[in-house]
């Protein structure tokens, strides 16, 4: 299974893509495989559980919150109104659905594609982290 995924890795060239879009695509999942191979890491968002599905050992985070923590986060750190927050967040997760709809045909949260779904509002930001960090040490163990 391994030398089919490298062979398609060698097969994929920069003339296949026309469109600059899939270039760029190309280019984070190209980049994507080769940190995971060299070495373990975190990847956040770039539909990154997707391209490496087929890398072991893998964990798969979720991270969601509310939608009124999401808000008064937003509000913090981009300095803006409440009805402001809300449009970025409207608009942010409209184009992340949609590139990862493009890229993998799933939604982005769906629990299937996941190992584990953590609502951040539970342990805060760096609670959760120490329990990825945690979780991640377990897995990279097996």
């Amino acid at each position: 299974m391994l030398e089919k995924v490298q062979k398609e890795r060698n097969e994929e060239s920069f003339s296949q893509y026309a469109d600059l879009t899939k270039r760029a695509i190309h280019v984070q999942k190209t980049i994507i495989r080769k940190l995971s191979d060299r070495e373990s890491c975190v990847i956040i968002g770039r539909s990154a559980d997707y391209i490496l599905k087929e890398h072991k050992p893998i964990l798969r985070v979720f991270i969601y919150s509310p939608d009124e923590v999401r808000i008064k986060n937003v509000m913090e750190s981009h300095k803006v109104s409440e009805k402001e927050a809300k449009q970025i967040i409207l608009e942010t997760d409209k184009r992340y659905h949609k590139r990862h709809m493009a890229l993998t045909g799933s939604n982005r949260g769906d629990r299937h594609n996941r190992d584990i779904l953590i609502d951040s509002s539970l342990l805060g930001v760096d609670g959760t982290a120490r329990l990825i960090e945690t979780l991640a040490k377990q897995v990279e163990k097996q």
